[in-house]
Order: structure tokens, then C-alpha cells, then sequence
């Protein structure tokens, strides 16, 4: 009986610190760039930095970029089906005054929930 073996590469300790470094300075730069307002830009910055930094993540810290394709078909999957399911929410989010208008405006609703706030010296009052 013969059994195939089959040996899961490790990449040298570069690829580890290479990636280390690249993530704290993508870091860096997310500190760095809330402290401007860009307007609607924002948003789309730190999408981007979060997205480089998830690619860092998953090729080189969870071995996708060496692995087989069938891990990587699972995730990409993943990440498919998320933004379907986005899509869906916005979508509906967004055209609830089209067809209903009860739902466009904002609603005072009165909630039993009381909300507590602190006082200059640290105190809660209800």
C-alpha cells in the first residue's frame, strides 16, 4: 500500500514580517487619513485601505496564495454571497418612500427605554 503524502509549503519568515509591516503602515495611514474630512470620499479611502489589508490577510497570513484553488473558491465565494446579501438590504433601505409613503419619513417613536446620561462629576441620572 502506498500513501501519498502530500507537504504544505511555509513561507519564509520574510513573507510574515513583509506582511506585518505593510499592515501597520496600511494602519497608519487609516489613523492618518480620519483625521481629514473628505466629504463622501471617506468612506470609499477606508473601504480601500480595508480591503488591501484583507488581501494581505488572507494570501499570505492564511496561506491562500499558496494554497489549492478550492479554499480559494470559498472564499471569493463568501465574499460574493455578502455583497449580494448588501445589495438586497441597500435596495430595500433605499426605495421604502417609493411604494410606501407612511415608511419615507422619520418616526418619533415613543421607546420605554430611558436614556441615561452622565452629569459633569460623573454621576448617572435616569
Amino acid at each position: 500500500m502506498s500513501q501519498e503524502h502530500s507537504h504544505h509549503f511555509v513561507p519564509p519568515l520574510k513573507y510574515y514580517v513583509g506582511t506585518f509591516i505593510a499592515l501597520l503602515f496600511l494602519t497608519f495611514i487609516t489613523v492618518f487619513v480620519a483625521q481629514f474630512h473628505f466629504g463622501s470620499l471617506n468612506i470609499v479611502i477606508a473601504m480601500l485601505v480595508a480591503s488591501i489589508k484583507a488581501y494581505l490577510v488572507l494570501s499570505y497570513f492564511m496561506g491562500l496564495k499558496w494554497d489549492d484553488g478550492v479554499n480559494i473558491v470559498v472564499v471569493v465565494s463568501c465574499i460574493v454571497f455578502i455583497g449580494i446579501f448588501l445589495a438586497f438590504t441597500l435596495a430595500d433601505v433605499s426605495t421604502r418612500g417609493e411604494f410606501d409613503p407612511v415608511e419615507k419619513g422619520v418616526h418619533n417613536i415613543n421607546s420605554p427605554v430611558k436614556i441615561i446620561s452622565k452629569d459633569a462629576s460623573g454621576n448617572h441620572h435616569h
